[in-house]
């Protein structure tokens, strides 16, 4: 981490072999899996050092996961050329809300919200479709969680109007065109609905117990 934390520090990241971007994030992704916030009434004990560090409500965990939310950021604006990478990325992107702890500091963290609003962004438009899928999905696992009464970031609705809402009704809205027949052969039209239908393919990839949750929030919708 120390290493990636140089190059970020120095705007360097962009200057490493994909090889070498892809290495460094799969090893966080294996540090995030295995030390961030664990579940701390599944262990009989842990260190005192190591919960101050990385366990529930430390300021080490809130600060790293920012980092790495981060890191994700930097690599979706500036490397989807490459293939592995951006694979690694999204894996660790996935491996930050795989449990509620992660979710709860995820949701509250700006880095989470800064790719929540660039999801419709020139650069995530050139992701291809698993991993638009992918990402989609961790977008929507996490934003099933926001749950704050006071509103914007961190508030459900918030995160169902800036995102899914929008996708919906675009693609809708392109699907019922009456000149879709006419159009449906021009690449941006079809490219535009293939995005659509990937994204909302990537929502539907999360578990139905999500899925419920966040349906039960916009019933008057």
């Amino acid at each position: 981490m120390g290493r990636c934390l140089t190059y970020n520090k120095l705007g360097l990241a962009h200057l490493l072999s994909p090889e070498m971007g892809s290495t460094i994030v799969w090893w966080l992704r294996r540090f995030a899996l295995t030390y961030m916030l664990p579940n701390e009434n599944l262990y009989a004990e842990l260190s005192p050092s190591f919960s101050a560090a990385f366990g529930r409500d430390s300021e080490g965990a809130n600060w790293i996961i920012g980092f790495l939310l981060n890191k994700v950021e930097s690599n979706l604006r500036t490397q989807t050329a490459e293939p592995a990478l951006m694979n690694e990325s999204l894996k660790l992107l996935m491996a930050l809300v795989d449990t509620r702890e992660k979710r709860n500091v995820v949701i509250n963290s700006g880095p989470f919200w800064t790719l929540v609003r660039m999801h419709n962004s020139s650069e995530l438009l050139q992701l291809g479709g698993a991993a638009r899928r992918k990402f989609f999905q961790a977008l929507t696992i996490a934003g099933a969680g926001a749950n704050s009464p006071l509103g914007g970031l961190g508030d459900t609705n918030y995160f169902w109007n800036q995102v899914l809402r929008p996708l919906e009704e675009r693609l809708v809205t392109l699907i019922q065109s009456e000149s879709l027949s006419r159009l449906i052969h021009q690449d941006d039209v079809r490219f535009s609905i293939s995005t659509a239908l990937e994204s909302l393919i990537g929502k539907q990839y999360t578990s139905s117990k999500v899925m419920i949750a966040l349906s039960n929030c916009f019933t008057n919708y």
